[in-house]
C-alpha cells in the first residue's frame, strides 16, 4: 500500500544543513545539474560517431521503448516545448532513424517510428551510453546504487 503525504499536513523537517553551503538546497541542485551536465557530455562523446547526440538518444529511447508514439508525447514525457522537439525530430528524420506518418486513425495525428536503420541501431546505441553510465556510477557499491536510486526516485515525485 502506498503511502500519501500531503505537504499541506505534512509536519516541518528540520532543514538539511552542510558545511559545503549555507543554502544546501542550492548545492544539492548544484551537484545533480553538474552530474547531469556530465553524462549527457559523455553520452555526446560516445553517440558522436555515430551521427548523434545525447538528447537524441534520449528521443529515439522514448520511442524504441513505446513510451511516446507522437511529438506531443515526446514533449510532454521529455518536458521540451513543441518548436525545440519539432526541431530534433527533424534532424533525427534526417538521419534515417525515425520516421513520421500521419494516423490513418486520425488526420491531424503524426506518428513517430523507428525505422528499420533506427531499429537496427538502437540497441547497440544503448549498449554504449549503458557503458557511459556504468563507468560514472561504477566508483558506487551496490548498496549505495540502490539508495541513490531511491533518493531520486522521490526527489522525482
Amino acid at each position: 500500500m502506498s503511502e500519501h503525504h500531503d505537504n499541506k499536513t505534512a509536519p516541518e523537517q528540520a532543514p538539511v544543513t552542510s558545511a559545503r553551503s549555507d543554502d544546501p538546497g542550492l548545492y544539492i541542485g548544484y551537484l545533480v545539474t553538474g552530474v547531469r551536465t556530465r553524462m549527457m557530455q559523455e553520452m555526446d562523446a560516445c553517440l558522436t560517431p555515430h551521427g548523434l547526440t545525447g538528447a537524441q538518444f534520449i528521443i529515439l529511447r522514448r520511442i524504441a521503448e513505446g513510451v511516446a508514439t507522437t511529438a506531443a508525447d515526446l514533449c510532454r514525457v521529455l518536458e521540451y516545448d513543441t518548436g525545440s522537439m519539432t526541431r530534433m525530430l527533424d534532424r533525427l528524420e534526417e538521419k534515417c532513424v525515425i520516421v513520421r506518418a500521419r494516423s490513418s486513425d486520425d488526420r491531424r495525428v503524426i506518428n513517430i517510428q523507428l525505422t528499420e536503420q533506427g531499429a537496427e541501431q538502437y540497441p547497440k546505441l544503448k549498449d554504449e551510453v549503458s557503458r557511459v553510465f556504468n563507468r560514472r556510477l561504477a566508483s558506487l557499491n551496490e548498496q549505495e546504487l540502490l539508495q541513490l536510486q531511491s533518493m531520486l526516485e522521490r526527489l522525482a515525485k
